[in-house]
């Protein structure tokens, strides 16, 4: 949270890259990202602009469904567990 108020790009990009949960809220209520853009980090706030998060856990996600294209997850588990849910409008996606 830090890094991204202060506005410490270097230090946000390896938190991305490391998978760390940047949506968490402080005390205040503010994620990662509210505080990057309160505070004018501009070049935080972009490193936000593209990352994709997973459906189910909102961690950084890599990958998305192979049919639809439209629901990115972080792992096959959790592509596994939202199927039920998912599956429903896979098919007006695809």
């Amino acid at each position: 949270m830090r890094a991204c108020h202060e506005g410490h790009k270097e230090v946000v990009q390896l938190l991305l890259k490391n998978n760390v949960y940047l949506w968490d809220k402080d005390p205040q209520g503010s994620t990662a990202l509210g505080l990057a853009k309160v505070r004018n980090k501009h070049e935080v706030v972009d490193l936000f602009k593209d990352i994709q998060v997973c459906a189910v856990c909102n961690m950084f996600a890599s990958k998305r469904c192979g049919k639809c294209k439209a629901v990115y997850y972080c792992e096959d588990v959790c592509q596994k567990k939202n199927w039920k849910n998912h599956k429903k409008s896979c098919k007006k996606l695809a």
